[in-house]
């Protein structure tokens, strides 16, 4: 149903929702149904068909439901007529938000943050969307990508690659204007982001070039007390690899750390 918006985002609404409160369901998404291939399949699809402005016709979807075909299948018949009203970025970004949400909620699982976080193609996908999301067109697009940019990067594996933490410099970039959002949660958890990058050393030096303690140093007095917090970690961790310059800056706000803390 993977062209069918309407079942689809039902679908992934309801997988949601119980992946939000359900940790077994968590574990047996992945474990026994492999759900990390269709959702990172959708993620790649959607991500390719925000890019581009071919879109299947609702007319197509109409005939993968009733034929019950799949969409290389459906295009092959000669019974399509190609109509004028192709799916509209909205409905690409809310398939894409409920897609994110799902992948954010499994990926609190330290095996299912793995599978994801080895994905190429995901990584790939999240890049662009980060890039090219924005607050005030995408709000909840944003939120989910954050999110799951923030689960996955936790995850420092021993065996395999986190494609996550391997794309660090173009994620810092995107992410830092996110930290100065009017939404709280968008800054809690592009902060979590930067607090994951901050356990490792070349992240830490890509971040004082970027003078991300001053970035972060700000939040220290944001008025809601959840961004000062998630800024104390990264903080702490850039001033573990610190230079004269950063030392300087730490004893100017070492207090309001303590403050904070």
């Amino acid at each position: 149903y993977q062209l069918h918006y309407v079942v689809l985002f039902r679908a992934l609404f309801s997988v949601g929702s119980i992946t939000m409160f359900n940790q077994q369901a968590q574990e047996i998404l992945c474990s026994k149904f492999e759900a990390q291939k269709i959702l990172i399949s959708l993620v790649t699809t959607y991500s390719r068909k925000l890019q581009s402005t071919s879109s299947p016709s609702r007319e197509k979807m109409r005939l993968v439901k009733q034929l019950g075909r799949n969409e290389k299948e459906v295009e092959g018949t000669e019974t399509i007529e190609e109509t004028s009203e192709p799916l509209t970025k909205d409905i690409i970004a809310d398939v894409l938000s409920k897609v994110l949400c799902v992948i954010a909620n499994l990926s609190m699982i330290e095996m299912n943050g793995c599978l994801f976080a080895g994905s190429e193609d995901f990584a790939t996908s999240l890049q662009y969307l980060i890039s090219c999301s924005t607050v005030q067109n995408d709000e909840e697009l944003v939120l989910n990508v954050i999110s799951v940019l923030a689960n996955i990067s936790y995850y420092q594996m021993e065996m395999g690659k986190n494609y996550i933490l391997e794309m660090r410099g173009k994620v810092f970039l995107h992410v830092v204007p996110f930290l100065f959002s009017e939404n709280i949660e968008i800054v809690i958890q592009a902060t979590r982001i930067f607090s994951n990058y901050s356990r490792i050393s070349e992240a830490r030096e890509i971040m004082h070039r970027e003078y991300m303690i001053e970035k972060l140093a700000y939040l220290l007095s944001h008025a809601h007390l959840n961004v000062a917090c998630a800024a104390v970690g990264p903080l702490i961790n850039l001033f573990s690899s610190a230079t004269k310059e950063t030392a300087i800056i730490g004893q100017q706000i070492e207090s309001k750390i303590i403050d904070v803390l």
